[in-house]
């Protein structure tokens, strides 16, 4: 399947690039340089980690909105297609938002990101 001009297997190595970035201390793209080619290549399942350069364009590629939109339509199409039974399923987000100062007495609410029950307001979206 082709998106944005490139394949698939090529895209997501370089989304789940930043994630390793963070975990291993790399500040910006160009800190790969660095390093050898070879075994970033190994952490994303390829032969060895593309150029800066073109890791640059495809990540600009992945943050046009407009296309971005058309990616989720034409996947959402081709998973309903997959399994036409769960069309009908809501999928419910709910989120907790903690808050500080004493200008209201908000309920308190666990905050999973801070292991506490602080006081804090929560909503549910669908998605």
């Amino acid at each position: 399947m082709r998106v944005l001009g490139v394949s698939l297997s090529a895209l997501f190595p370089q989304a789940g690039l930043s994630g390793e970035r963070g975990q291993t201390g790399i500040q910006a793209l160009e800190g790969l340089r660095y390093y050898a080619p070879g075994e970033w290549g190994k952490v994303l399942g390829l032969d060895r980690v593309p150029e800066v350069r073109t890791l640059r364009e495809k990540l600009q590629l992945l943050g046009q909105e407009e296309k971005v939109r058309a990616w989720a339509r034409q996947l959402s199409r081709k998973w309903m297609a997959e399994d036409p039974e769960s069309a009908g399923t809501l999928s419910v987000d709910g989120h907790v938002r903690a808050c500080h100062g004493s200008a209201a007495r908000l309920p308190k609410h666990d905050v999973s990101r801070q292991r506490l029950c602080l006081r804090a307001t929560t909503y549910y979206r669908e998605i």
